[in-house]
């Protein structure tokens, strides 16, 4: 973090100098914290910073862009390790897939429904929360095994009765953050 430090004074614009100087603050915090316990969700917080910080250098004059590529490289490097190292499980990724697949059959579904005539009769949705609590409650565990919080997720647990569209779109928002 000392290279992309050293390079800041370096930035003639004080607007773009003093954002460029937070988000390497922001990504000195983030590192921090990945590698103090890593895990997937630390690590993506890293990324995010990463990637943040190198599309704000972007508007930088070509001398002071090549001034932070160095730091860039090394970076780039040590989050490779780290994604490869710390991934989450293939198996969690798998089931958040499918999970994220039946949540979108159950949206288009209700989404189908509002363009019914008056009175029509409806069609019961298809994956009912109440049968995937079950996968919920071990996908849960998992995801929190990962450093992930999923509010949602803990929704469809508690109260799979009372889960409604806008808990189904919170969910697949959730699990979406979470694969990216």
């Amino acid at each position: 973090m000392s290279g992309l430090s050293l390079a800041l004074p370096a930035v003639a614009d004080d607007f773009l100098g003093k954002h460029l100087e937070l988000s390497v603050q922001m990504l000195s915090s983030e590192a921090s914290a990945a590698f103090q316990q890593p895990s997937p969700r630390s690590i993506k917080g890293l990324a995010f910073a990463l990637n943040d910080l190198i599309g704000m250098t972007g508007d930088l004059s070509p001398d002071n862009q090549s001034q932070f590529e160095t730091s860039f490289q090394l970076l780039r490097q040590e989050m490779s390790r780290l994604q490869s190292e710390f991934a989450l499980p293939q198996g969690t990724a798998d089931r958040l897939r499918a999970v994220r697949s039946r949540l979108a059959e159950r949206r288009s579904a209700r989404e189908k429904q509002l363009y019914l005539p008056p009175g029509s009769p409806l069609a019961p949705l298809p994956h009912d929360p109440e049968q995937m609590k079950g996968e919920a409650v071990v996908l849960q565990r998992e995801v929190a095994s990962s450093g992930f919080e999923s509010p949602a997720l803990d929704r469809l647990v508690a109260s799979p009765g009372t889960f409604e569209i806008r808990d189904v779109t919170d969910l697949i928002d959730e699990i979406n953050a979470i694969l990216e």
